[in-house]
């Protein structure tokens, strides 16, 4: 017992470097293979294979061999892969948090036990009851526009009127149809659901999104419609992948940094383009989930649903990169919200208050946060850089309001409404996009009543923001000087695993004005960074 002891009492007392020198001991060589699988995890997502270990294993010039290798990394498709993901996690580019994405699409509900589609949530407009479908037989009769005859009328209490007088519903059967999902079957689809009539029975045309009219069915191909249950998910990973394929497009083209934020280049698939092509329009501009208004994407190929590749499009000329697109402006659905992951994603610049906390609230706050007690310092800033996207909506919807449907000079008169006005009742449109008397301080009515809530409590000469739009955050020197040195400090504080700290700055500065005399290259900076000793010399 007392050897036992003494055996371990003597192990305890060995010090670590005694132990393991080649894991602990201070030492300026470097581990070839460490470095190897280091630079493969961060550079490829995954570890070297055990072939190129086995290469450096067997080398007589292990340095040149491990260098060789990075650099083949920077050419493969996993590299390109991973700076998606980076680029992705860096904007938060997620829709999980947008609940309504096309949650106001007519919706196809399966019923199983007949293999039949029908909508429910348009029952009643059609067939005068809400919850009936149509009858499990074919539609053979049409009329003259090509609308499915009632098969069936029942005469019920509960029916309304859909043409037929009071009180009677109508059923109709079935028809086969090609689905938008799935081009290659055939399926059974109630037949009023089905209808392709590019204007409805009350002169409303169907090719807007959740068409009222009960001549409106799901399109061609059902196309208007989407399944319950299903195509949400596909279409939402797609709009978020899309800021994240530009960034893999400046990097694969070897760009400036800075055209991801100006480009007019962006990246569509089958899944994305049906969003943007069939969920679009609406009479109430601020109705259901995110509402493709005017998208400013005039080429957009007819990718069919299923094909999920990706194709490179040109967008309108007010587009800004990834900053304006769907993506980013679901996600950030406020001009405050964008402006703020812009400073604080590609500026390292965030908005947060003084290290002592905000004063205690005012009696009467001012309406202008830039002169509200505790909140001037960071609105000073946020108020003129949010109005960059002063023309591009907000609130979950997606669009641009072009020159000609969006003064900044002269006022809405029907948004001259609320409290206190003729009109105490204001519509959605002038809630969302003007300023009202029931959505501002009085003070604030009075001076900017029915002017664009992006365009109040500007100062002199900021007001141009609103036209430059977001590409203006970018234009300047010293701007894309902060860009630079921000895109250094995130992707060096991701490879070495910690922030910097302030005896580093000159090392910050100098890898900069590396990556400024560069073109701003993000693949020349990240080869500079993982074959710099700092990188090397991790443990």
């Amino acid at each position: 017992m007392k050897k036992l002891l003494a055996l371990v009492l003597a192990l305890v007392a060995v010090p670590a470097m005694a132990q393991s020198p080649e894991e602990c001991a201070p030492t300026d060589s470097v581990d070839h293979l460490r470095l190897l699988r280091q630079a493969s995890l961060d550079i490829r997502n995954r570890v070297p294979s055990y072939d190129e270990i086995e290469e450096v294993r067997a080398a007589t010039d292990r340095e040149a061999v491990v260098t060789s290798m990075i650099g083949g990394m920077f050419e493969e498709e996993e590299y390109f892969d991973q700076v998606r993901r980076t680029f992705q996690v860096q904007l938060w580019s997620s829709l999980d948090a947008v609940d309504l994405l096309i949650a106001g699409a007519n919706r196809l509900r399966y019923d199983r036990p007949n293999d039949l589609w029908w909508q429910n949530n348009s029952t009643r407009r059609y067939r005068g009851d809400a919850g009936r479908g149509c009858l499990n037989q074919p539609q053979t009769e049409f009329d003259a526009d090509g609308r499915p005859v009632p098969i069936q009328q029942i005469r019920e209490a509960d029916c309304q009127d859909v043409g037929f007088g009071d009180g009677v519903c109508v059923q109709e059967g079935y028809v086969m149809v090609s689905p938008f999902w799935d081009p290659s079957t055939q399926i059974k689809v109630c037949a009023f659901d089905a209808q392709d009539a590019a204007v409805g029975i009350a002169g409303q045309a169907c090719d807007v999104y959740n068409a009222s009219d009960r001549g409106c069915g799901c399109g061609p191909n059902l196309n208007r419609c989407m399944r319950e249950g299903a195509d949400t998910d596909d279409i939402r990973a797609a709009l978020e992948e899309e800021p994240a394929r530009i960034f893999e497009w400046v990097v694969r083209e070897d760009r400036s940094i800075i055209e991801a934020f100006t480009t007019r280049t962006s990246f569509v698939n089958g899944r994305s383009t049906h969003m943007y092509r069939h969920m679009d329009g609406s009479a109430n501009v601020t109705a259901g989930g995110p509402i493709v208004f005017e998208p400013q994407m005039p080429t957009l190929p007819p990718i069919p649903y299923t094909n999920a590749e990706w194709q490179q499009i040109e967008r309108g000329p007010d587009h800004a990169g990834v900053l304006t697109t769907m993506a980013y402006l679901l996600r950030f659905a406020s001009n405050r919200a964008r402006a703020n992951r812009f400073y604080t994603a590609f500026l390292c610049d965030p908005f947060v208050p003084s290290a002592d906390g905000l004063p205690p609230e005012e009696a009467e706050p001012h309406p202008d946060l830039r002169q509200r007690n505790g909140c001037e310092d960071c609105h000073n800033v946020l108020e003129p850089a949010a109005a960059h996207w002063g023309r591009w909506r907000t609130g979950g919807t997606f669009g641009f309001f072009g020159q000609g449907e969006f003064s900044f000079l002269e006022p809405v008169g029907a948004c001259l409404c609320g409290p206190g006005t003729d009109r105490n009742n204001c519509n959605n449109y002038c809630q969302t996009y003007h300023v009202t008397a029931a959505n501002s301080h009085p003070d604030t009515y009075a001076e900017y009543g029915g002017l664009p809530l992006s365009a109040i409590y500007l100062e002199e000469g900021e007001d141009t923001a609103l036209d430059d739009g977001p590409r203006a955050l970018v234009d300047e020197e010293s701007e894309q000087h902060q860009v630079a040195e921000c895109t250094v400090r995130t992707l060096a504080q991701s490879l070495l695993g910690r922030e910097l700290s302030t005896n580093e700055l000159v090392w910050l500065e100098t890898q900069t004005d590396s990556f400024e005399a560069d073109g701003m290259r993000y693949t020349g900076l990240f080869e500079r960074l993982v074959m710099d000793p700092k990188y090397r010399a991790l443990r």
